[in-house]
């Protein structure tokens, strides 16, 4: 979610993404466009994606690059009921859980702080 907000304001351009996914619990596709201003829209209508967005032991960090830490952890649900039954299936990973506008929320105020002074 963060990569086109991210980048887009590193690069100062406009960017827009697509991620073709699949949904963790169901196997279901999804097309999730993401847009710099972390704007998004699912192509399947019927569709109310979540993003499990993982815990991360800063203490413990050794990836290289805080992208591959959250993309390599980070799944998609096609909507909270297979969301929930993939939980109940396994034991609750270290994480959260959130709608699309709640990862666009907390991007924008983990991130703001990269952006918030002037050259």
């Amino acid at each position: 979610m963060a990569a086109p907000f991210v980048e887009g304001r590193l690069w100062d351009r406009k960017l827009e993404v697509e991620v073709s996914t699949r949904c963790a619990q169901s196997g279901r596709e999804m097309q999730i466009h993401l847009d710099d201003d972390l704007r998004w829209s699912v192509r399947e209508s019927e569709a109310s994606p979540l993003l499990f967005e993982p815990e991360i032991d800063w203490s413990l960090f050794r990836e290289p690059t805080i992208v591959h830490a959250y993309c390599a952890h980070s799944v998609f649900f096609w909507s909270e009921r297979e969301a929930r039954e993939f939980r109940a299936d396994r034991r609750p990973p270290a994480g959260m859980y959130l709608t699309l506008d709640q990862a666009a929320w907390s991007t924008r105020l983990a991130q703001g702080a990269l952006f918030a002074f002037p050259e």
